[in-house]
């Protein structure tokens, strides 16, 4: 969030936005995270550090982890995108709990690896996809993020064959 912006900006436009749009994602940290939390947004995309401090404490392993997350879910926001960097990324519904594991590939750079995950999640969840679907394009993007450098994002052609290897479970 720039300097002189409020940090409730996301709960403020989760309001302003909120039944007129299909879904309404935030991606923060903090107090932002947590006031938008109060608007029950429909996603929230938290990594593990971002879910430690809105749960106010360190998770003693993934299961407790995830406890948390599914106790959560559908109060401070219907879906939760949980990204675990290398670990691969998890999403938790009052229904469901999936898990997609990381794809292995040379990692060179991280940077937009989390906004490209968001993104490619949305785009099938928008196409009315299921969330295992979802999840597994959506990680097959990041992980061909992570091998390009800086902001260049990955060919589909790169993307597409990293889909068949997105392993979905659930938890």
């Amino acid at each position: 969030i720039p300097a002189g912006v409020p940090a409730d900006i996301y709960a403020q436009l989760t309001l302003r936005f909120k039944g007129r749009c299909k879904a309404i994602a935030v991606d923060a940290d903090g107090d932002a995270l947590t006031a938008a939390t109060e608007i029950c947004p429909s996603f929230i995309k938290p990594n593990e550090h971002e879910l430690a401090g809105f749960a106010g404490r360190s998770f003693s392993d993934f299961d407790d982890m995830i406890r948390f997350a599914r106790s959560i879910a559908g109060k401070v926001a219907d879906h939760i995108l949980l990204t675990l960097g290398g670990d691969g990324a998890c999403y938790i519904s009052k229904e469901l709990c999936l898990r997609s594991e990381s794809i292995p590939v040379k990692a060179i750079s991280t940077v937009g690896a989390g906004d490209t995950f968001l993104a490619g999640f949305l785009t099938r969840f928008e196409q009315g996809c299921a969330p295992a679907e979802c999840l597994a394009f959506a990680s097959a993007l990041s992980s061909a993020k992570v091998t390009m450098p800086g902001t260049t994002m990955p060919s589909p052609a790169l993307y597409h064959e990293l889909v068949s290897q997105a392993k979905v479970y659930a938890l």
